[in-house]
């Protein structure tokens, strides 16, 4: 309904990077924070569903040699109250080999979300969409399919449209 935008704080301190989630009316009062990053999880990218739902995507080091990434939906009071999608990865030769899902958006009916997934998980190489995929996930099915390579961004129309940088 326009009432609520949700938007991600990001601060840097020396070579510490911390981030959180909040929510504010679209007048910029009430603001309160839904999601705090800590330790070995970071969350970013707020967007909402048509029916208002809340999801933002994560970045969580589990340890040395595992990760995942994806997307949460988060309740009015900052809980998690499901997982949309989850990409469980394992370390292999360096540790930014690991991928992050980004920049969420919901198709107009809510059946499916465009996103990026980085397959490098510096913020430098990502906006230069250096090895970064345009991606569609079935909400019906849990499938994920690739559209496009090298990708900044996307959108939806009413039909599926976006628009990309080609390698």
């Amino acid at each position: 309904d326009g009432s609520t935008v949700a938007f991600t704080f990001r601060r840097e301190s020396g070579s510490t990077e911390s981030s959180a989630i909040w929510i504010t009316g679209r007048n910029g009062k009430g603001a309160t924070r839904l999601l705090k990053s800590e330790g070995q999880i970071r969350y970013g990218d707020p967007t909402f569903t048509p029916d208002g739902d809340l999801v933002v995507s994560f970045f969580r080091a589990i340890s040395r040699q595992r990760a995942n990434t994806g997307l949460l939906q988060v309740g009015a009071d900052g809980t998690i109250e499901q997982r949309v999608y989850v990409k469980k990865m394992r370390w292999k030769k360096r540790r930014f080999d690991w991928a992050e899902v980004r920049e969420p958006k919901f198709s107009p009916d809510g059946s499916k979300v465009l996103f990026a997934l980085s397959a490098e998980s510096w913020s430098e190489l990502f906006e230069d969409a250096y090895g970064t995929n345009l991606m569609i996930l079935d909400l019906a099915s849990g499938k994920v399919r690739k559209v496009a390579e090298q990708a900044l961004g996307g959108d939806w129309t009413g039909a599926l449209a976006m628009w990309a940088v080609p390698a």
